[in-house]
């Protein structure tokens, strides 16, 4: 029946959703047509869908301790479906890269690391001197994304924290006073949306972009969505359907696009 839903809302969405003239502002034309409707090419994707073909045909079996919206504690798995599950797919991985390309922000957080592919694409866009904490409360997740980065040759320009997003990320934000953005794809809950929300809105600034992943997820993802659209802080949104993009610039008119992806 979950199936079906989602195959229903995403037909739905492609009904709706419009292209890049249904954005007026000079920004957020840019942001679309560069971006959402861009393309990238980079030599590096190749090694990093390397990386990930390489754990797909792996049959190792790893030990996962679960904090996620559907935690089942502790469980094995093999690391060949862990991938073919939760690992961002190449298309979204480069939307993030070219987020991040495009924007140019230094201070980076992201919430659920998995096993870095994610992470290994928006690091390798970071302008010099950026910087991209991640945090995974696996251990086992935590190790497999470090030895991905080392890989890449990426570890000087990210941090993976293993810890709970409780703990790590109040302290995270503390540190580093401001940030420029921020990739919420944790846990997949109304209520740890909304607290990972509201704990960075206080070290936002104009500039700060904030994605959140799986959107319509379930109907709590999609009224932590609804919430965050209304706040008062944000002034434009764009809505992917798998994915939602948040801005806070004073510039923007506040609105909310649904743009087809």
């Amino acid at each position: 029946m979950a199936n079906i839903q989602h195959l229903m809302g995403y037909l739905e969405y492609l009904f709706a959703a419009k292209g890049k003239h249904s954005v007026h502002s000079p920004f957020l034309y840019q942001f679309v047509t560069q971006v959402i409707q861009g393309y990238t090419a980079d030599p590096d994707f190749e090694r990093i869908e390397k990386i990930r073909t390489d754990m797909l045909r792996s049959e190792a079996v790893i030990h996962v301790k679960d904090y996620g919206a559907s935690a089942r504690d502790e469980y094995q798995i093999k690391l060949s479906k862990l991938v073919s599950r939760a690992a961002k797919s190449s298309k979204y991985c480069r939307l993030l890269y070219r987020i991040i390309y495009f924007l140019q922000p230094r201070v980076c957080i992201e919430l659920g690391t998995n096993v870095a592919i994610s992470a290994t694409y928006q690091a390798l866009a970071l302008p010099e001197g950026a910087y991209l904490h991640t945090i995974e409360g696996s251990s086992s997740l935590a190790e497999i994304a470090v030895h991905n980065l080392n890989k890449m040759e990426l570890s000087e320009r990210v941090q993976v924290h293993n810890a709970s997003f409780e703990d790590r990320y109040p302290q995270i934000l503390n540190h580093v006073g401001t940030i420029d953005y921020l990739f919420v794809d944790g846990n997949h809950s109304e209520e740890a949306t909304m607290k990972a929300f509201h704990q960075a809105l206080p070290h936002c600034k104009n500039e700060t972009v904030m994605i959140f992943d799986d959107i319509n997820w379930s109907t709590g993802m999609q009224s932590a969505w609804m919430q965050i659209k209304e706040h008062p802080s944000v002034t434009a949104t764009i809505d992917l359907y798998f994915m939602g993009i948040v801005f806070f610039r004073k510039e923007l008119s506040k609105e909310d696009f649904l743009i087809r992806f």
